[in-house]
């Protein structure tokens, strides 16, 4: 575990059983789409949950903007050599190569609203077809159960309904989902406190 997780492990132990839980809701559907493909994370910060995904995928590339992160990582996981790690920001422009999928986790919530289309294009520019984007963050409605440090760090939130406005803007297909806890679902979107979207088919 890294600094952030191995603090969250003491304080709130049970997060771990819901980040995991995400992670392997994006490699099952990685797992059934693109099998031996290659994916792309978005926002990795300790890699904590991406060896799960690794495990779907023929090539998994775990990038983020943070460089001490991205260089702690380097030394302290120990990952399957499929697994790699680059320092890379989607709100300056795409991968020099394409991808089939690319996913982010607890990211979008993030990323300042002005630059969001720009960090989403340079996503989608960053696939091959058909291009598969997953993109999983906590619901706007629920912000206000959300801790004193969430709701700072929060600053872009979105509902379900947001989250699929946007993501139709370079995807074809949109499917949304609802998250409890670990549980994922297509449940009344309001009182969800995840969402996920899943684009397919770039516009």
């Amino acid at each position: 575990l890294g600094l952030a997780l191995s603090n969250a492990y003491v304080t709130d132990p049970r997060m771990l059983g819901f980040v995991c839980a995400r992670y392997k809701f994006v490699a099952k559907l990685l797992e059934s789409n693109i099998g031996q493909g290659q994916a792309v994370e978005i926002g990795c910060g300790e890699a904590f949950g991406s060896p799960i995904v690794a495990a779907s995928v023929r090539e998994l590339l775990c990038t983020d903007v943070d460089k001490i992160q991205i260089g702690d990582n380097v030394e302290r996981n120990v990952r399957p050599e499929h697994m790699k790690f680059a320092i890379h920001d989607f709100r300056t422009g795409p991968l020099d190569f394409k991808m089939d999928a690319a996913y982010a986790i607890d990211v979008i919530e993030h990323v300042e609203k002005p630059t969001e289309r720009e960090w989403l294009l340079n996503i989608a520019e960053s696939l091959r077809e058909p291009g598969i984007c997953i993109m999983g963050t906590p619901n706007a409605t629920a912000a206000q159960y959300g801790s004193k440090w969430s709701q700072i760090g929060h600053i872009n939130l979105k509902t379900h309904g947001e989250l699929l406005q946007l993501m139709q803007e370079q995807f074809r297909t949109v499917f949304m989902f609802s998250m409890n806890d670990e549980v994922v679902g297509t449940g009344y979107a309001p009182m969800s406190h995840y969402v996920w979207a899943v684009g397919i088919g770039l516009r």
